[in-house]
């Protein structure tokens, strides 16, 4: 049964690299020695019989002077990765630029609304200061009327209080 119906695809990746590094200690029991792993361990891997454990590819990555997930990146990865990286950091870089200039524009933006509508807000202030609850109540009722479209405002009712009777006991 061929490794990668048995592991999946990555068993037989990882068969090939342990081969490719194999392959310059000239001998399979160099590469034995160096790493620690035994002779037979080896000879099932590349055989397809059986594929390392993940503390096996530590004790191979360590050997190699490797990161262990680096034992099963495809050929030419590293390759890929490093124009793809530069292009994501220019991407990046530009978006950066990008929303620092839009950031200065409006905060440009935010301070000129204020300066026009800062003596506005303040004379509503000091009017809505003079207001007694049930004025507050009509003009809150009047705005909201103008933010939703609606311009008919209604009052709300007049409270009156009654005293409330009390039954006397016998």
């Amino acid at each position: 049964m061929p490794i990668e119906t048995k592991f999946g695809k990555s068993a037989e990746l990882l068969v090939n690299v342990i081969e490719k590094k194999v392959k310059p200690y000239g001998a399979a029991s160099e590469f034995c020695r160096k790493t620690g792993i035994s002779r037979t361990a080896l000879e099932k891997w590349l055989k397809r019989q059986s594929i390392p454990t993940l503390n096996t590819l530590d004790k191979i990555a360590e050997a190699e002077a490797l990161e262990p997930w680096q034992l099963i990146k495809p050929d030419g990865a590293e390759e890929i990765s490093k124009d793809k990286y530069a292009r994501d950091i220019d991407y990046y870089k530009n978006q950066i630029a990008e929303l620092k200039a839009k950031t200065t524009y409006l905060e440009a933006r935010i301070r000129n609304v204020e300066s026009d509508i800062g003596p506005f807000a303040r004379e509503l202030i000091e009017l809505t200061s003079t207001l007694d609850d049930r004025q507050m109540g009509l003009l809150l009722l009047a705005a909201k009327g103008l933010s939703t479209g609606s311009l008919e405002v209604t009052p709300p009712p007049k409270q009156t209080s009654q005293p409330v009777k009390k039954k006397r006991s016998r």
